[in-house]
């Protein structure tokens, strides 16, 4: 008798490792969709995208969604004078067609 391979013995296909890799990434985009043009505090970047990879996850909304994201200028400080960064999303204007 043969054994049955299991669902998690299957092989992966590189669009299902893929997807999996960019559910962060969806989620901090979702993030600064729900609150464009308002700035988004680090912590809560953290929360949403890891505490160790929030960064790469923010570069990843960049090159792979196309968002617009920019550190808040002039910088927000922490109690004790540090730079507290947080980021806007600068949602894109919409395409417009003349009428003629």
């Amino acid at each position: 008798m043969t054994p049955q391979p299991l669902p998690f013995d299957a092989p992966q296909t590189p669009l299902e490792r893929a997807r999996r890799r960019q559910t962060l990434c969806d989620k901090m985009a979702a993030l600064f969709r729900s609150r464009p043009l308002q700035p988004i505090d680090v912590s809560e970047q953290a929360a949403v995208g890891g505490v160790s990879g929030y960064r790469t996850r923010v570069s990843d909304c960049r090159r792979y969604f196309g968002m617009d994201i920019r550190p808040e200028q002039p910088r927000a400080r922490w109690p004790n004078g540090r730079a507290r960064p947080r980021a806007i999303y600068y949602p894109a204007a919409p395409h417009t067609r003349r009428t003629a």
